[in-house]
């Protein structure tokens, strides 16, 4: 394998199988990679078979150069060394987070640490190069609910107003030290934008979406040598979703356990302290309609101690999955089941 994009991709559809199968009657929407941005940020600071567990989980391991080594360079090594998935991630994020004027999309990271807890110097040195995460000191002792909406707040600015509270109210407590969040945010307009006077109200018929997807059939949906074009009628649903996942127990089920398991987390690449992650928190938006997509996510990690012609005709009259890729890098951003359009 060798690349961090391949890695994020298999992540995606080990994701995309657990969501489908505890949620089969309903939509599924998420982004698997601020998923791994965030988690990202946390391996950077584990050791251990805390860091060994996550590499497995997040395909990181298959990274040409990793190793817990090159995964926690936190722990000691410089952490621009080459190999691992880290530096990939720095030029990942810098390639989607380039400016251009036909879509808008944006990735960003920030760490929101105690003000009294001491984190390693080279922790915040390897988050910052590596993920552009600057750490905001702030009092979750004393100002809880101030922090908690500093960064909603900071979630929602980097979302434009899509994602408005990922951390809702007790969902965090005085013992947090650390959160780490990723938001992620896509704004694009169909080439051919479709006619508002065509949009009329059809019936959408209920079945179920295959369930063997796997990573070769994603890869192979989206080889651009597997494809041709060819001009055809496109029938879309207008459809907008939300939606939120407490995602502790679904990673701690994919292999990811010690670093939720207190006496077994291993994040002292973090600070010298028990480190252990309480909570990981994902939400996501999309919206598609006859101008085109826009979608958000966010991931929260809490630390605590067509023409005149008869063309073919392509009708998404039934439940269909769909992902939106970032073309250049070939990264998956979001990926979702549409079940009932709302």
């Amino acid at each position: 394998m060798g690349t961090l994009v391949e890695a994020n991709t298999e992540f995606a559809v080990d994701l995309c199988k657990i969501l489908i199968k505890e949620n089969p009657n309903k939509n599924v929407f998420y982004s698997p990679l601020s998923i791994s941005a965030a988690s990202g940020m946390v391996l950077l600071g584990a050791k251990g078979d805390t860091a060994k567990q996550m590499e497995k989980t997040l395909h990181f391991d298959k990274i040409t150069g990793s190793g817990s080594s090159a995964s926690s360079p936190a722990a000691g090594a410089q952490c621009d060394k080459p190999g691992g998935p880290h530096p990939q991630f720095k030029e990942l994020l810098a390639a989607i987070n380039q400016h251009t004027k036909n879509y808008a999309l944006s990735i960003a990271n920030r760490l929101y640490g105690e003000q009294r807890y001491e984190f390693h110097q080279k922790y915040l040195h390897c988050t910052k190069e590596m993920y552009g995460a600057d750490l905001e000191r702030v009092d979750f002792q004393h100002a809880l609910e101030a922090t908690r909406k500093k960064i909603n707040s900071w979630v929602e600015s980097q979302t434009n107003g899509k994602i408005k509270d990922l951390l809702a109210s007790g969902s965090i407590d005085v013992s947090v030290v650390l959160v780490l969040v990723n938001a992620i945010y896509f704004k694009g307009k169909w080439k051919r934008e479709f006619k508002k006077t065509d949009t009329k109200e059809k019936p959408f018929w209920i079945s179920q979406v295959a369930k063997d997807l796997t990573y070769a059939k994603l890869q192979q949906w989206t080889c651009s040598s597997n494809m041709k074009k060819q001009e055809i009628k496109v029938f879309l649903p207008k459809f907008k979703l939300e939606e939120k996942y407490i995602l502790k127990e679904i990673l701690a089920g994919l292999g990811m356990v010690d670093v939720f398991s207190p006496g077994k987390a291993n994040l002292t690449g973090m600070a010298n302290g028990p480190l252990v992650v309480s909570k990981v928190i994902h939400q996501a938006y999309v919206e598609v309609n006859e101008e085109g997509t826009e979608a958000a996510g966010a991931t929260g990690v809490t630390v605590v101690p067509v023409s005149a012609n008869i063309l073919p005709e392509f009708k998404a009259d039934h439940p269909f999955m769909f992902f939106i890729r970032h073309n250049k890098t070939q990264s998956v951003l979001f990926f979702g089941k549409v079940v009932s359009p709302e």
